[in-house]
């Protein structure tokens, strides 16, 4: 082995991480990623914020209401 290549232990290693990740992800064990990036770290969300949100004010009892920091209504 060089020096430049990994040694089959670390291969193994990373192919039972990346397999572990993979079932997390198809168990909906995981939310999101953070991916590296030359602008800095992003975040990808696997589900959107907005059906969450929407599902909480959907199952509120009471009514609500989303104002700017004027007292603007943006949601209601």
């Amino acid at each position: 082995m060089t020096a430049s290549q990994p040694s089959y232990d670390d291969v193994t290693r990373r192919l039972a991480e990346a397999e572990q990740t993979l079932d997390a992800i198809r168990s909906g064990n995981v939310d999101a990623f953070v991916v590296s990036t030359h602008g800095g770290p992003q975040i990808y969300t696997l589900e959107s914020a907005d059906v969450l949100y929407r599902l909480l004010i959907e199952q509120m009892p009471e009514g609500a209401a989303a104002l700017t920091a004027d007292g603007t209504i943006v949601f209601a």
